[in-house]
């Protein structure tokens, strides 16, 4: 094995901690996603001024996490299939404390640069184990809540934790809040750090790697059915001549299937993230005398109507069929971002159209992709799987980032309209796609 977890000391208060916990535990990784990604927008405001940034540092600071993240997401993600869920879900964390901390003492922006980028491979490292631990610790009663809304959730807290941290932070020390920001960002770090040493390694990882004794004690704390990771390993066995299980044929294309939905919708409902405080600022916003705080408020408000949608859809998300979910959802997104173009010279319009449309990602799509991602391959191939289709979501974040300063120039809040055909594709591919009716179904293994 290739951690030392004592399977044997099975108490009823181990057993009571790891059923409590390892979800939580296992998700906490999202938020420190989502801090990360939204505190370098706020954190870019004190950078500026403190070094005398030139835009293409600017570019070069702003995409170098996203491009870590890439990384983390396709290298680790395998490493995680064959050496286990736990070695990461470690490792991955030590490399986020100690770089957080360079990057509160960087002098320069190179340095700066570097320690995003290597902030990035942690939190790259971290997202694929994390999807695939929480699919593999899921009944099918129950995976829509915790593979799905669990980590968005998470998402949403850590991003509102940055917002807020930035407007305490600023009036104590100003410029330099960016070196609070990045260094305050170790403790929770290291306090998950501490505690996920307690979680056992995955129930199905270990049955699929021959740990049967390990798996069937995992699968007892976490008061979960092993019968149907049971039931594929035989069925996998009765099969003659199997190979190793790779992401081709009927595997790869739900992987295309689920990165594409995954990499259209960010890049769409970047305009409910990363976009959204700009276009308000088109808006309404411009009467503000302090852009900063309105920004900060603005992102506030729309990220707790997030944290609203997601827990009123973890609800519903495991008692409907979610690929006609995702068809509706992204219909009714489709024509909120057409009327945020048609409307665009009314700011009551925009702001109504903008609240739906928030509400409406994270209610619908946003979870599903998070869904999707860990169902669509099996647990041999799931690490891999599940970072393929992340990686294609930083991808489209970040181009959504680098065409908006443009199109805004060029098309001002019309821009939304062209972002809403992404949701017309992804529609096609719904419906070219029934498997994704995933409701209550066993984990796919094949």
């Amino acid at each position: 094995m290739s951690n030392a977890y004592d399977y044997d000391s099975f108490t009823p208060r181990r057993a009571k901690f790891v059923k409590t916990w390892t979800p939580r535990l296992v998700a906490f990784g999202e938020l420190i996603d989502g801090y990360d990604l939204l505190v370098i927008g706020v954190g870019i405001l004190y950078l500026k001024p403190y070094f005398g940034m030139t835009p293409g540092e600017v570019g070069w600071l702003t995409a170098s996490a996203f491009l870590g993240a890439c990384v983390g997401l396709l290298v680790f993600g395998k490493i995680a299939d064959k050496y286990g869920r736990l070695p990461i879900f470690r490792w991955n964390l030590i490399f986020f404390i100690i770089a957080s901390i360079i990057a509160a003492l960087s002098t320069n922006v190179p340095i700066l640069i570097l320690t995003r980028f290597i902030l990035g491979i942690a939190v790259g490292m971290d997202i694929p184990v994390s999807q695939a631990f929480l699919a593999e610790i899921s009944s099918n009663e129950q995976r829509g809540r915790l593979a799905g809304s669990l980590p968005n959730i998470m998402w949403l807290l850590g991003a509102i934790s940055s917002v807020l941290l930035a407007l305490i932070i600023h009036p104590l020390a100003g410029d330099s809040s960016w070196r609070w920001l990045f260094g305050i960002a170790a403790l929770p770090a290291l306090f998950v750090y501490l505690m996920r040493r307690f979680l056992p390694e995955s129930p199905r990882w270990l049955l699929e790697h021959g740990h049967e004794e390990e798996a069937m004690k995992v699968f007892k704390m976490l008061e979960l059915d092993p019968a149907p990771a049971l039931r594929a390993i035989e069925e996998k066995k009765a099969k003659v001549n199997q190979g190793p299980v790779r992401i081709t044929g009927k595997i790869r294309n739900r992987v295309i299937a689920v990165t594409l939905f995954f990499a259209l919708q960010s890049f769409a409902g970047s305009v409910a993230t990363v976009t959204g405080p700009e276009i308000l600022n088109d808006t309404w916003a411009k009467a503000s005398s302090d852009t900063t705080v309105v920004t900060a408020i603005t992102q506030l408000f729309g990220f707790g109507l997030g944290i609203l949608a997601v827990v009123i859809g973890a609800v519903i998300i495991d008692k409907v069929d979610r690929r006609k979910f995702g068809i509706v959802m992204c219909s009714v997104l489709f024509v909120l971002a057409v009327g945020m173009g048609v409307f665009s010279k009314s700011p009551v319009m925009i702001a109504i159209l903008y609240v739906i449309f928030s509400f409406s990602t994270w209610f619908g799509p946003g979870v599903l992709a998070w869904i999707w991602a860990a169902e669509a391959v099996p647990t041999e191939v799931r690490g891999l799987g599940t970072g393929i289709a992340q990686t294609g979501s930083r991808l489209m974040i970040a181009l959504n980032g680098l065409i908006t300063p443009l199109l805004a120039a060029s098309m001002g809040t019309w821009r939304i309209t062209l972002y809403s055909l992404a949701y017309l594709v992804i529609i096609g591919i719904l419906i070219g796609n029934k498997w994704l009716s995933t409701t209550g179904q066993d984990l796919m293994e094949s």
